[in-house]
């Protein structure tokens, strides 16, 4: 799916885009915090266990948003890059919501207006 393609999303697509772009904000200030908590304790196993669940939710917003995953899989495993790939995997989730008139803010469409475009479904 393109952000061209405004006519062609039904809500039920919107909803995901609207719920993995949300996951994956999230799941950047979990590494965020993963990363640092893993210094200060020595263990490691907080950052592996934060990717393994980053690979899952950028799968599955990538899909959501009709691109192709594993290109952005593999700038995870890049620190700068991987960063950097996330924040344009969430800009094209938020080109697509922002075109169908939902609002966007610094973490994704309130759960609000996604429970609202949920039930004129």
């Amino acid at each position: 799916m393109s952000e061209g393609e405004v006519g062609k999303t039904s809500n039920a697509q919107l909803c995901e885009i609207g719920k993995r772009q949300k996951q994956i904000l999230w799941m950047i200030l979990i590494c965020l915090v993963a990363n640092i908590a893993s210094r200060l304790l020595q263990a490691p196993v907080l950052i592996i266990v934060a990717a393994l669940f980053q690979f899952y939710f950028v799968y599955k917003l990538a899909k959501s948003v009709g691109s192709m995953a594993w290109p952005y899989i593999i700038l995870l495993f890049i620190p700068l890059l991987g960063l950097i790939g996330l924040f344009v995997l969430s800009d094209k989730a938020t080109k697509i919501l922002k075109n169908h008139g939902l609002k966007v803010g610094l973490m994704g469409v309130p759960s609000k207006e996604l429970l609202k475009l949920q039930e004129s479904e």
